[in-house]
């Protein structure tokens, strides 16, 4: 399947790669297995734009995967399990993000959006670098539910009308990257040092900082 020029192709029951070629070229694929929970095919590591389509249930990666432009979760919950994501483009979140495991590294470059009824729940993943974000958070959903979080590479804004709440350490990482707060943030670990590194946090107008 060669998806060089573009196009949409739609799963809505599973895929199996054997004796099949994938190129993701500037396609989407449209996840739309709703009959059960499902896994996406081991065989392929990266796609250009992702769409999570799952109604109410949970589509579980299979390999280190990359999405090189945007991932979207219309319904239904993605989970990463224990293995690399990568987004390079935007995350916009319709349904759940949840991820019950504190293995592999997940990188946001684009801006991560929760949208109105969106969750996101990593509060498992807890170690520092397990998550970093490049592009920001905004948060409009039902909950923002984190372990520990990485911000670097960019200056970033945290935003959104829910609080952003982190039970681990916070680090802000690179002399030049400034995190501005324009919501309301919550971070609840005891942790001596639990917004760390060696970037700047700087509060906006009308924030608020728990710490």
């Amino acid at each position: 399947i060669n998806m060089t020029n573009g196009g949409t192709l739609q799963i809505r029951t599973s895929w199996t790669t054997t004796n099949e070629t994938f190129t993701p070229g500037t396609g989407t694929i449209n996840w739309t297995v709703t009959g059960a929970g499902s896994t996406l095919p081991a065989a392929i590591t990266t796609y250009y734009k992702l769409t999570i389509t799952a109604s109410t249930q949970t589509t579980t990666l299979g390999v280190n995967t990359t999405v090189n432009n945007n991932l979207t979760i219309t319904s239904g919950t993605l989970a990463p399990s224990t293995f690399n994501f990568t987004v390079t483009g935007t995350t916009s979140v319709d349904g759940t993000y949840s991820d019950a495991s504190n293995t592999g590294t997940n990188i946001f470059v684009g801006g991560v959006t929760i949208n109105a009824g969106g969750t996101w729940t990593t509060t498992s993943s807890t170690t520092t670098g397990t998550y970093v974000f490049r592009g920001g958070i905004v948060n409009n959903g039902t909950a923002f539910s984190a372990g520990g979080a990485t911000f670097n590479t960019n200056s970033q804004a945290l935003s959104g009308s829910t609080t952003l709440s982190f039970a681990n350490i916070v680090t802000v990482t690179g002399a030049a990257v400034v995190v501005t707060n324009n919501g309301t943030v919550t971070i609840t670990s005891t942790a001596a040092a639990s917004l760390a590194g060696t970037g700047g946090w700087t509060q906006g107008t009308g924030s608020t900082l728990n710490y």
